[in-house]
C-alpha cells in the first residue's frame, strides 16, 4: 500500500505534462545545446591559436605552473570534443541538431523525461569545460590576448554576443516554461536547475552580482561584461 501511494505521488509530480509543454521544452533546450556548443567551440579555438603565446608566457612569469596550464588546455579541448560528439550524433543529414524521441508513441511523461536526459547529458559535460575555461582566462596572458581580440575584432565579438543572447533567452523560457506549471514538472526543474547552474557569466565572471540585471536590460553585452572582469588579469 505504501510503494503503491509513492508511485502514484511520483506520477502526480508529471501530471501536468502536455504535448505543447514538450515542444516547448525540447525546443529551448535544443536552441541552448547548439548555442552552448557554439560559444564554447570560439572559446576553445581561440585558446588553441594562442597555446604558443600562453605557454611561452607561463614559462616566463612561473615556469613551476605550466605543466598545471597544458593540462588545463588539453582538458579543456577533451570537454570540447565530447560536447561536440554529442551535438554531431543528434544532428540530421543536414547538420540541424535534433532532439529525436526513439518513440513518439510513448507517453508525454517519457518524451519529457527523454528530453531531460539527453539536455542534462551536454549540461554535464559542458559544466566542466566551462569552468576550466574560467580557469585559463584568469590567466595574465589569456585575459590580455581575449581584451585585444574583441577590440580588434568586433564581428567576433558580436558572435559571441549573439550566441550569449540566444543562450539566455532560451534559458528564461525556460524557467517561465517551469513557472507556469507552479515547478510541478520534475523533469523539466532538474534541467532547469542545471541550465542555470552552468550560466557562462556566473563562472566566467565569478563573485560578480550584477551580470544578471545589467544583461537584461542590454546595458552591456556579454563580452563588455566578461572584459570587465578580466581587465584585472590582463
Amino acid at each position: 500500500m505504501q510503494t503503491n501511494c509513492s508511485r502514484k505521488g511520483k506520477k502526480m509530480k508529471n501530471l501536468n505534462v502536455t504535448k505543447e509543454v514538450v515542444e516547448r521544452f525540447a525546443e529551448a533546450a535544443e536552441t541552448i545545446i547548439v548555442a552552448k556548443s557554439k560559444l564554447s567551440r570560439e572559446l576553445t579555438r581561440f585558446i588553441q591559436d594562442h597555446r604558443s603565446m600562453i605557454e611561452a608566457d607561463a614559462r616566463e612569469q612561473n615556469p613551476c605552473a605550466v605543466g598545471n596550464l597544458m593540462v588545463a588546455i588539453e582538458r579543456v579541448e577533451f570537454h570540447q570534443s565530447k560536447l561536440d560528439r554529442l551535438v554531431v550524433i543528434s544532428s540530421n543529414k543536414d547538420g540541424v541538431y535534433k532532439i529525436t524521441i526513439p518513440n513518439t508513441n510513448e507517453s508525454l511523461n517519457a518524451q519529457i523525461e527523454y528530453i531531460d536526459g539527453t539536455f542534462r547529458r551536454f549540461l554535464e559535460e559542458y559544466e566542466p569545460y566551462i569552468y576550466l575555461a574560467g580557469v585559463l582566462f584568469t590567466q595574465h596572458m589569456v585575459a590580455k590576448l581575449f581584451k585585444e581580440k574583441i577590440e580588434k575584432s568586433p564581428e567576433w565579438s558580436r558572435r559571441l554576443d549573439d550566441l550569449y543572447s540566444e543562450i539566455t533567452q532560451a534559458t528564461f523560457d525556460l524557467v517561465n516554461l517551469s513557472s507556469e506549471y507552479r515547478f510541478s514538472i520534475e523533469p523539466l526543474d532538474r534541467s532547469v536547475d542545471l541550465c542555470v547552474k552552468v550560466e557562462e557569466l556566473d563562472i566566467l565572471t565569478p563573485r560578480s552580482d550584477r551580470y544578471l540585471t545589467i544583461s537584461q536590460a542590454k546595458k552591456m553585452t556579454f563580452t563588455d561584461l566578461l572584459l570587465q572582469y578580466l581587465s584585472r588579469f590582463a
